[in-house]
C-alpha cells in the first residue's frame, strides 16, 4: 500500500494554479483603463466644487446655442434658399425652351397658310379633267394641330411666369429666415461677449472659433442677398421681355447684362433674354456673388459637427 502511495505521489507533477477565462477577460488592458477612466471622472466630479459645476455647465450651454443658432443658419441656406434657387433655374429653363419652340411654330403655321393660298389661286384647278388637283399642303402636321401646340406652349409659358414669381417671393421669405438667425447669431455672441468673460469664450470654442461662425454666417448673408437682387433683376427682365418678338421670332443683340440699373444697353429679344437669363442663372456662373468655396466649407462644418 505504501509503495503504491509512493509510485502515484512521485508520478505526479506540481500542481500549478489554473487561471479561468473570466478573470483574463476581467483584467484586459482596455477594460481597466475604463474602468480607472471613469473612477477619475467620478473623483473629479466630486472633486468640482458646486460654483465650478455650475461654470463649466454653462460653458457648455454656451458652445451648444453657438452650434445650434449656425446649423439652423445654414439648414435654412441648405434645405431652403439653395433649394428654391435650384427650382427656379429649371422653371428659366424651361422659359427658354419655350420661347426657341413658339417663332418655329409661328413659322409653320405662316408656311401652311402661304401653301394654302396659292392652292386657292389656281382658278383653273379640275377644267375638263372632273376632279381638282389641289393638294394638301407638305407638312405632316395640319393647321389645326400646330395652332394646338402653340396654344399649349402659351398656355405654359404664361404658368411658369406665374410660378416664377411664386418662387421669387419664397427665395426672399427665406432670405429674411436667413435675417433672423443671423440677429440671434449676433446677439447670442453679443451676450457671450458684453460680460468680459473671454476665458470662458475660448475654453467653449477655442481658437476664435466663435468670431469665426458669426463671420461666415455674416458673409454668407450678405452674398446671399446681393444673389437674390441679382436673380431678382433676371426675372423682371423675363417679364419685361414678353413681346410680339416672342411669337414672331428675332433674335436681337446679345450684349452682357449689368446689374446698375440701366437697361438702356441690355435691349435684347425674348427668345435672346431668356437664354441669357439662363446662362447666367447658375451659382457657379461668373456673374454669381456666392463664394462656392465660403459655402461649401460652412456646409460641411455643419455636418461634421452634427456628426460628432
Amino acid at each position: 500500500g505504501g509503495g503504491t502511495g509512493r509510485a502515484i505521489g512521485g508520478g505526479m507533477p506540481p500542481s500549478t494554479p489554473v487561471k479561468s477565462p473570466s478573470a483574463k477577460t476581467a483584467s484586459t488592458p482596455g477594460s481597466s483603463r475604463s474602468f480607472t477612466n471613469s473612477k477619475n471622472e467620478a473623483a473629479l466630479a466630486k472633486s468640482l466644487s458646486p460654483q465650478q459645476r455650475k461654470e463649466e455647465q454653462r460653458i457648455r450651454n454656451v458652445e451648444r446655442q453657438y452650434w445650434r443658432i449656425y446649423r439652423g443658419f445654414f439648414a435654412i441656406v441648405k434645405d431652403e434658399w439653395i433649394d428654391i434657387d435650384d427650382q427656379m433655374q429649371a422653371v428659366v429653363s424651361s422659359i427658354e425652351n419655350i420661347r426657341s419652340r413658339l417663332p418655329m411654330e409661328t413659322d409653320v403655321i405662316n408656311a401652311i397658310r402661304d401653301e394654302e393660298e396659292w392652292e386657292a389661286q389656281k382658278e383653273w384647278d379640275g377644267y375638263g379633267l372632273g376632279y381638282s388637283t389641289r393638294r394638301e399642303h407638305n407638312f405632316a402636321l395640319t393647321l389645326e394641330d400646330v395652332q394646338l401646340a402653340m396654344g399649349h406652349d402659351l398656355a405654359q409659358h404664361e404658368k411658369m411666369l406665374k410660378v416664377s414669381r411664386t418662387l421669387l417671393s419664397d427665395l426672399s421669405e427665406a432670405q429674411n429666415a436667413l435675417g433672423r438667425k443671423l440677429d440671434d447669431l449676433m446677439q447670442h455672441h453679443l451676450d457671450s461677449t458684453s460680460c468680459g468673460d473671454e476665458e470662458m469664450l475660448v475654453m467653449a470654442l477655442p481658437s476664435g472659433s466663435a468670431q469665426l461662425l458669426v463671420d461666415e454666417a455674416t458673409q454668407v448673408y450678405s452674398q446671399l442677398s446681393q444673389e437674390l437682387y441679382r436673380k431678382q433683376c433676371l426675372v423682371q427682365r423675363l417679364f419685361d421681355s414678353v413681346t410680339n418678338d416672342m411669337i414672331q421670332g428675332g433674335d436681337g443683340p446679345m450684349k452682357d447684362v449689368h446689374f446698375d440699373g440701366d437697361r438702356s444697353n441690355n435691349v435684347m429679344s425674348s427668345k435672346g433674354t431668356a437664354s441669357h437669363c439662363c446662362t447666367v442663372w447658375p451659382r457657379g456662373s461668373k456673374y454669381s456673388f456666392i463664394d462656392a468655396l465660403l459655402l461649401d466649407n460652412a456646409l460641411r462644418r455643419c455636418e461634421s459637427k452634427q456628426a460628432g
